[in-house]
């Protein structure tokens, strides 16, 4: 292997692969938020829905 092929690997370690892990990390919390905002948007849709239905007095 000679000296760029050698460099090539090292960049590749150092950036693109650490690159590649936090992208994957980054998806799975924006996920999971995304997970959550959808849960409380469908409470408090749940919420209005049964204030609505309640007769006032």
């Amino acid at each position: 292997m000679g000296v760029v092929e050698s460099t090539l690997r090292e960049v590749e370690e150092v950036t693109i692969r650490p690159l590649g892990q936090v992208a994957r990390t980054v998806e799975k919390d924006a996920k999971d938020l995304v997970e959550k905002a959808a849960l409380m948007t469908r409470r408090t849709l749940d919420i209005y829905k049964s204030d609505r239905n309640r007769p006032w007095s």
